[in-house]
């Protein structure tokens, strides 16, 4: 199934199995500001990260990303792993500066699996992005790692 990535520039409709897509081989289809309707892709995520109604189920199966809401006392991240029943919640280790998870192995032992958030090394860096974009709620592209914190 072909998903832009939140990072990607051009958008390959040839790859996309939709084929009644209103947005195919359009100019704008490739800009995150312009609306679904003025011809962004509906796969293609908008400046918070988010895409149509139609197809949020479709992004949850396509790759691991990180859903961000900020309010004024706290920041919650909530990781998306494609197949995973629930969502997990993300951690911060300052320690290392690494986002972490948890995740318990098949005898019940915790393991904190590390993960790479795209642009963000600390929760500064989520506040600063969030009062950019002008958003509370958000999604970030994430990258989960072979390693253990």
């Amino acid at each position: 199934m072909y998903f832009p990535k939140f990072n990607e520039r051009n958008i390959e409709c040839s790859k996309c199995e939709k084929g009644n897509c209103y947005s195919r081989e359009k100019y704008q289809r490739n800009t995150r500001h312009f609306s679904y309707q003025s011809g962004r892709c509906p796969r293609l995520p908008d400046i918070r990260g988010f895409v149509i109604e139609e197809e949020r189920e479709n992004q949850k199966r396509a790759y691991p990303f990180v859903e961000v809401m900020v309010s004024e006392e706290a920041i919650k991240i909530m990781l998306n792993i494609p197949e995973a029943k629930k969502k997990r919640r993300v951690y911060y280790r300052k320690s290392c500066h690494t986002w972490y998870y948890i995740l318990k192995d098949d005898n019940g032992n915790k393991m904190r699996v590390a993960i790479y958030i795209e642009g963000c090394s600390s929760w500064n860096d989520i506040r600063e992005y969030s009062e950019y974009i002008h958003a509370s709620h958000f999604i970030l592209n994430c990258r989960i790692c072979n390693y253990e914190v």
